[in-house]
């Protein structure tokens, strides 16, 4: 299931999540955006608690890491 939320799940006006994003290149701060959002749904999903290290998702973007369309079936 693809997320589609754009921030919905965390705070757009927390300061660290800012920070995060404008060391990133306009180009890559939607996919940051997005990523932001689907780990803070998962998170909330999982845990309870929808915190997100915002730096380390920048790193990651930066690294080359993307969202994911393909579905990847769960084996039973």
């Amino acid at each position: 299931e693809i997320i589609n939320r754009m921030a919905s799940n965390f705070n757009e006006n927390s300061k660290k999540y800012l920070a995060a994003k404008a060391k990133l290149p306009k180009e890559l701060q939607d996919i940051y955006t997005q990523m932001v959002d689907e780990y803070a749904y998962h998170a909330l999903q999982l845990y309870g608690r929808n915190w997100v290290a915002y730096e380390v998702i920048a790193e990651l973007v930066l690294a080359g890491w993307r969202p994911s369309n393909v579905k990847v079936k769960k084996q039973s």
